[in-house]
């Protein structure tokens, strides 16, 4: 029997620079006017600013998907018994609905992305050639982003049956259409078919080629004072943020050679920096997400009252005893590196007190006492502040070691690499001599401590299908069961497809 699904496209009332009724105009069924609103440039712009505030969203990458429930999956949060993850039952109405939230979000934004898609070719004269480009390769990223995202969380891992069935892969706007399952290897054939179209696009139009040209203000606007100026191009789906992309999936797909490839040339030829230990660790104003090595971030307005409603509220930490253990033992306690000795602190909130919270997405690092009003890092050559990173430079530069270490286990760029990364977080020491499967521990320890509170985690640990993973709290090793890397689709989705 045919699989298909029915995804109910309906379009978000979201932009950056003004209301709805600036450039949309919503029909009864919530369909958007497209002729209305892609008869200027600034139809464009609006509708792909709105498609980043939607990935910022609560449910997507402003929190779920970064710091949120994806972090529990990876028990890189404290959870309880009584919560359903501990024991995989991902099908519970505790946990059911942030995953069918997800789900929905994503392919909103899809459909979103969508509806510039389909009509882009048209008005091409309308916006010029570098508008154009930038454009629809930010969109056919974003539309890759999302689908390999939902593969990866609803879907088996690529290497253990790649002609499972995967996810939908959603290449026009329609309301109330059936679309139908495809498998896993033809997701991730889509997933490159967009990014390489991407990454033609952007090669020659996108300045991020050259540098971020980042200001003070964090404005977001593609178009300034009336003229063509593209500017924090690290707030994007850059040309730099599309390769790196395309280092993740390849290495998703076990092409080591590609994955390498990609993020090498990342490394090399990318305009960022590695972050300094006076920016690492500024008490009044700390840059705890390492801003210069952002390849591509998302700004979150919401951020400084999230961190509030869930670090300091405690919903993400535990005892003290078991938080510093956990510290401990992720980080080697090594107090020469930037990631344990500047990123976590106990919390002023707390009875008993002296449980300890994460830093990272802190607005307010006012101290050890934790006092005052935000400050803007304007002090800094480069903003960092309401952003959640979704790729940077240390996750490339451990691409780019295991990589090499399944391409030729006994190569010394292995080791090169990986003291390199522990360099620039404040370990001056190298690593001993170990083993390629000594090796491979180490790298997914040292993702671990690179990638914490952004959402990897879980996705490194599906893709070795490892058995059992560190836990934070009792028990301190959880075996991982059959399913528990797979999320259930939504329920309506599942009857549509019976």
């Amino acid at each position: 029997m045919k699989k298909n699904i029915k995804i109910y496209l309906i379009s978000f009332c979201i932009i950056l620079l003004g209301s709805c009724n600036d450039y949309l105009d919503v029909t009864p069924q919530g369909q958007l006017d497209r002729n209305l609103t892609f008869e200027k440039q600034q139809g464009f712009i609006d509708a792909i600013n709105g498609v980043y505030i939607a990935l910022s969203s609560d449910y997507l990458f402003g929190h779920q998907l970064t710091y949120g429930v994806i972090e529990k999956l990876a028990r890189n949060h404290a959870i309880t018994y009584a919560d359903p993850i501990s024991s995989f039952n991902y099908k519970h109405s505790n946990v059911v609905g942030t995953f069918d939230q997800i789900w929905e979000k994503l392919y909103n934004v899809v459909a979103n992305i969508n509806s510039i898609l389909d009509v882009i070719d048209d008005k091409k004269d309308l916006l010029g050639d570098d508008l154009y480009a930038i454009i629809k390769g930010e969109a056919l990223a974003i539309r890759a982003y999302c689908h390999y995202t939902a593969v990866k969380l609803y879907a088996p891992d690529y290497n253990l049956d790649k002609m499972a069935k995967g996810v939908p892969y959603v290449v026009s706007y329609e309301d109330k259409t059936i679309y139908s399952f495809s498998t896993i290897e033809k997701v991730y054939e889509k997933i490159l078919n967009d990014l390489n179209s991407a990454e033609e696009l952007l090669k020659n139009a996108d300045p991020a080629v050259n540098g971020f040209n980042d200001i003070d203000d964090a404005d977001r606007a593609v178009i300034i004072g009336g003229g063509t100026k593209f500017q924090n191009r690290r707030l994007f789906f850059n040309y730099w943020a599309v390769l790196a992309t395309k280092a993740r999936v390849y290495m998703s797909m076990g092409n080591h050679t590609e994955a390498y490839n990609y993020a090498a040339k990342v490394i090399n030829d990318a305009p960022l920096d590695w972050v300094k230990q006076a920016r690492a660790a500024e008490v009044n104003q700390r840059d705890g997400i390492y801003y210069p090595e952002v390849i591509s971030g998302i700004n979150v307005p919401s951020l400084s009252d999230n961190y509030k409603a869930y670090f300091e509220a405690e919903k993400y930490t535990t005892t003290k005893s078991e938080t510093e253990d956990f510290i401990k033992d992720v980080f080697d306690e090594n107090a020469d590196d930037y990631r344990y000795g500047y990123l976590f602190k106990p919390n002023k909130n707390n009875t008993p007190a002296g449980n300890v919270i994460s830093t990272k997405y802190d607005q307010i690092e006012k101290g050890a006492l934790h006092i005052g009003e935000p400050v803007y890092r304007a002090g800094y050559d480069l903003p960092g502040y309401y952003i959640i990173p979704l790729i940077k430079l240390g996750e490339m530069q451990l691409i780019a070691a295991e990589a090499k270490l399944n391409l030729d286990p006994a190569s010394a760029e292995v080791a090169e690499r990986l003291n390199l990364l522990r360099f620039k977080r404040g370990i001056l020491t190298n690593i001993p001599d170990m083993s390629p499967a000594e090796l491979a521990e180490f790298i997914t320890k040292e993702f671990r401590r690179e990638t914490y509170l952004e959402g990897q985690m879980f996705y490194h640990y599906k893709r070795k299908n490892q058995a059992s993973i560190p836990n934070l709290g009792a028990p301190s090793i959880v075996a991982m069961e059959d399913g528990a890397y797979e999320l259930p689709v939504p329920e309506i989705e599942g009857e549509l497809n019976d």
